[in-house]
């Protein structure tokens, strides 16, 4: 058993049953303590409005503190069942967000770096505006060559992948090196400024 801790959720996983269980995390201190900036601190009555019925994919709010686990949870069993993306790792089952069980897999064990340029360079830089999703090589399963997404409880990762997910899913070369690559762009730079 393994337990991993995200800002916005707990995982289980039972390599023994291949599954992880996935449980939100919930900051009422957090909660309470914005609040209570907001009223008494600050005195910013209208700003009460703002902070508390607003999307909880907002950093900082009484939404995301407290529904920021299930909203993740929830996006991602729904966005799994209506797209079947390959390239996402199957949810199967969904307590409205409060628990979520999902396909465990292998971690990924490839560099950030080659990951991240593997993946921009698929997607034409697609993937750019939600790095913090398509950077962490922890976010990702490696069977058989096939990259597949653990963590796509987030709007713009749901974007992207709705876009690029099939792509990402054939193309993705687990041999990539961001260095050789790194290297053949340059030669063939040079190559282009000689010619010119």
């Amino acid at each position: 058993m393994k337990i991993c801790k995200g800002y916005t959720r707990i995982v289980v996983v039972l390599p023994s049953i291949r599954i992880a269980v996935k449980l939100p995390r919930f900051y009422i201190w957090n909660a309470i303590r914005t609040m209570f900036w907001l009223v008494f601190k600050h005195r910013r009555w209208r700003r009460i409005w703002q902070f508390t019925f607003c999307h909880p994919e907002m950093w900082g709010t009484i939404p995301h503190f407290l529904l920021g686990g299930i909203h993740a949870n929830w996006l991602e069993f729904v966005f799994y069942v209506k797209t079947r993306n390959p390239f996402l790792q199957p949810t199967y089952f969904s307590f409205f967000g409060l628990l979520n069980i999902q396909k465990a897999g292998k971690e990924c064990t490839l560099e950030l770096v080659d990951v991240w340029c593997n993946l921009q360079e698929i997607t034409n830089m697609g993937c750019f505006p939600d790095g913090h999703a398509f950077a962490n090589p922890a976010n990702f399963s490696l069977e058989d060559g096939k990259l597949r997404m653990f963590d796509y409880g987030s709007v713009g990762t749901c974007e992207v992948i709705s876009k690029y997910g099939d792509k990402m899913f054939q193309e993705f070369d687990p041999n990539f090196s961001w260095e050789k690559f790194k290297k053949l762009s340059l030669h063939i730079y040079t190559q282009i400024k000689r010619l010119s």
